[in-house]
Parts: C-alpha cells; sequence; structure tokens
C-alpha cells in the first residue's frame, strides 16, 4: 500500500517552505502526496467557483515550480478544496486518507512569540492521528543534529524509535530532566548535594539500561549522547534550545515528550555561525500520544430476547436470545483489539443464572450473537451540539475489522449473524432487562 503525506496549505508565505519540503518527501520516498486547502464556507456563492479555480491554478503553478526547482518528477497527488473550519478538515482528512506523516507550515500571529499557542497548527498537533511535521527551513536543508527529551514513559520509547527509523543517520541528544520543588533551598546543604548527585548517576544508569534494551530491539548504533540535568522539564529543555547553533529545525510535542528540534545541515563549505536561538524559529515533528496510546476497542452490548436487521425492507440477520453488539471501529484499531473484542463478547457474563445474578456468558445459554457495524459509536460529542467522526475509521479499514470479528466470530461460535457494512439498516430488538453495556478491550 502506497503511504499517504498530507500537505495542508493556506499558499501563504509561511507555507512555501512546508509546500517544498513536502513535494521533496514524496518524491523521495514514493509516497502519494494530498494537498489540502480549506476555504471560508461563508464565501458569496458567486465567488466560490472564480476563488476555487484562482487557488487550484496557484497549487499548479507552485508544484511545477518547485518540482522544476529540485529536478524531481511530479509525484503521485490529490488536490483537495473544502470549505469549512481548517483545524477540523484537516484532522478529517489525515484519518480519513490514513495518513502517515501531515505537514504544515508554521503559522503564527503578527508579533507572536510563542510556538505554536493559538493557531490552527497547535488544534492539529493535539487532535492528528499521525505524527505532524511542522516546517520553517527549506526543503535543501538536511536535518542531522536531534534533540529528544526523554522519560522513562513508553511515550518516549516509541518517540525514540520515531526518529531513528524517520530520521536515520543523524546524530541524537536524549536529554532528561528531573525536578525536586525545593532543590534551591536545599543547595547550600552539602548532605543534599551528594544526594543530588548520587540520584542524578542513578537516573543515568537506568536510562542508559533502558537505551541499550532499546537498540537491541531495533538492531541498531546510532550516534547518542545522554544528557541529564536537574530543573523544571520545559526550562531546562529551553535553555538548552535557546543555546543550540543557529538554523534549527525542531520536533516534538509541547512540550516533553518528544519535542525534538533538528538543525539542518549546513551547505557544503558554508560558514557555521553561532547566535541566540527563539523556540518559534524551528521546525518540530510532534508525535500526539494518541498516535501510540493503546486505545480500547469498543461495543455497545445489549442482552436480548430478539433482535433483526433489515435492509430495504430485508432481513439480512436476526437472532433470538443473545446478544446485539453495535460496534465501533477506529483508525488505529488492530486484528489483536478484534481478538480481544471477541473474547469479551463471548464470554462477558451478563445472563443471569439460577440464582438470577448476571453469571453467565452467550455461550454459557447457547444465544447467538448480532453483529453491527455504527461508526456513529466512535464520534466525539464533547463540544458543540453537532457529532463529529473524525475517529472514526475510514470505510475500507472499518470494513477491514468488522470482516475480521465477524470470521473470528463464526470460526469459534455456531450462532453468528450480522448487519450489512456500510448500509442503510433498520435494527429492532427487545432489550431484556433493559441490559445495556459499553464494552471495551
Amino acid at each position: 500500500m502506497t503511504p499517504t503525506l498530507l500537505l495542508a496549505t493556506d499558499l501563504s508565505h509561511e507555507c512555501h517552505a512546508a509546500f517544498s519540503r513536502a513535494i521533496r518527501l514524496a518524491a523521495d520516498s514514493g509516497a502519494r502526496l494530498d494537498i489540502l486547502h480549506v476555504t471560508d464556507p461563508w464565501l458569496p456563492e458567486a465567488a466560490v467557483t472564480p476563488v476555487r479555480s484562482a487557488i487550484e491554478a496557484e497549487i499548479e503553478g507552485t508544484i511545477d515550480h518547485l518540482c522544476a526547482t529540485h529536478g524531481v518528477a511530479r509525484p503521485e497527488l490529490q488536490i483537495q478544496l473544502i470549505a469549512g473550519d481548517a483545524y477540523a478538515e484537516i484532522v478529517r482528512e489525515a484519518y480519513e486518507r490514513g495518513t502517515q506523516l501531515a505537514i504544515l507550515g508554521t503559522h503564527r500571529k503578527h508579533g507572536q512569540a510563542d510556538l505554536v499557542n493559538g493557531t490552527t497548527l497547535s488544534r492539529v498537533l493535539r487532535r492528528a492521528p499521525c505524527p505532524v511535521l511542522s516546517i520553517t527551513h527549506k526543503a535543501d536543508f538536511r536535518w542531522h543534529d536531534v534533540l529528544v527529551p526523554i522519560d522513562f514513559s513508553l511515550a518516549s520509547r516509541y518517540i525514540l524509535k520515531e526518529v531513528l527509523t524517520r530520521l536515520p543517520g543523524v546524530r541524537l541528544t536524549l536529554l532528561h530532566a528531573w525536578d525536586m520543588p525545593v532543590s534551591r533551598e536545599l543547595s547550600a546543604d552539602s548532605g543534599y548535594r551528594r544526594w543530588r548527585e548520587q540520584e542524578r548517576a542513578r537516573l543515568r544508569q537506568q536510562l542508559e539500561r533502558e537505551l541499550e534494551r532499546l537498540m537491541s530491539e531495533l538492531d541498531t548504533e546510532p550516534d547518542i549522547e545522554l544528557v541529564v540535568e536537574q530543573g523544571d522539564p520545559t526550562e531546562v529543555l529551553l535553555n538548552r534550545l535557546v543555546a543550540a547553533t543557529a538554523g534549527p529545525a525542531g520536533a516534538g510535542q509541547p512540550w516533553p515528550p518528544g519535542y525534538r528540534p533538528a538543525r539542518p545541515q549546513q551547505p557544503h563549505g558554508a560558514p557555521s555561525e553561532r547566535s541566540p536561538l527563539r523556540p518559534h524559529a524551528l521546525s518540530h515533528l510532534v508525535i500526539h500520544p494518541q498516535a501510540i496510546a493503546e486505545t480500547p476497542m469498543r461495543a455497545l452490548i445489549q442482552r436480548v430476547t430478539h433482535a433483526e436487521v433489515q435492509v430495504a425492507k430485508e432481513t439480512v440477520g436476526a437472532i433470538d436470545q443473545g446478544l446485539l453488539a453495535l460496534i465501533g471501529i477506529e483508525p488505529d484499531d488492530t486484528a489483536e483489539r478484534s481478538d480481544k473484542l471477541l473474547h469479551k463478547l463471548l464470554n462477558y457474563r451478563i445472563f443471569g443464572d439460577d440464582n438470577g445474578r448476571m453469571n453467565r456468558s452467550v455461550c454459557d445459554v447457547e444465544g447467538g450473537l448480532l453483529l453491527v457495524s455504527q461508526f456513529t459509536l466512535v464520534a466525539d460529542t464533547s463540544r458543540g451540539m453537532r457529532p463529529g467522526f473524525s475517529r472514526a475509521a475510514p470505510p475500507e479499514i472499518g470494513e477491514r475489522w468488522f470482516t475480521h470479528l465477524v470470521e473470528q466470530a463464526r470460526a469459534r461460535w455456531s450462532n453468528v449473524a450480522t448487519g450489512r457494512f456500510g448500509a442503510e439498516m433498520q435494527i429492532s430488538l427487545t432489550n431484556d432487562g433493559p441490559v445495556t453495556f459499553l464494552l471495551e478491550t
């Protein structure tokens, strides 16, 4: 399957470097490039057609210019113009396209010193299902110095793996910051100073053991420097950035773990000057925890005495006593999660025993299992008065894992019925109890 890169651009000057980098990345990796421009949904109807035509012409012209500049063939690409909220449409496209990497320019309000706060970029960083690369430097710069703030979490291990995978051959500085709230008050005490040095040595040894384990898993020997500093993690990180060389690009999750600035390599023969660094001058790569967390696969289950599914007034699946399970599938669901969910469906004890207690499973009562895919089950209802469906898996992914679930269910249990994936279905049921649970793996 061809990997997909998503470039979100407003065609501003700040986005030009990101556009250029995206063309190079797509050409070098053989990935498909999806170019997204989000237009104002409140444009007068008479202005929509000429504005869209002008935007498409500008994008096509930029593509041709950048391909000629970099001497690369035009990559496989698709141009999307969508009216709506920029943040929401970017995240939705990332989900629906199964994007491996989203690329944006660094947008700030005029005079804003902060890295991303208050921008569309900041909202995309928090919600995108894939790593997000924000670019400020031209595509002919090569990154070779990378700073990775680390701790002992699963997130840090994942981010370090991503760095080594996506940026092979770079020099890594691993920064671990640890803080004691009363360190200033105790700094004059010799006993405290001795303990602090012992603690620093212990943390370094623990980090070194973790690194050795990770490197053995990856079968690689990168150029790594381990730095352990005491202080507030954000302050330690920013101080390191301010002291860095000129022209860095940065990457990470605001802030630790995962924030990693990378310095672009100077062109051959160019002098290397040192100058103060402002964090907002960085390019950065953010891997959201959502991309690495073990999120559950879920099903809404109801204990029924009868349930059936109709499509166009034709019954396509029906059971008597048993479970009706509405299945919600997200983009990062896997076969392992599907199998875990099926195990719970078949063994979850919600049927009454001889004493009337919920102590029997659907298999114990020899009941039926009716499986129905329902993407609305994973809707985001936290804001506004309309549900958002950016968390739902694209149809091809949803159908793949729903089909897998059905096949495994039929291999393990004889009485399994289903709805029809993607169809407009009508479900009728008699809930026994009522008994309804939201089941998660």
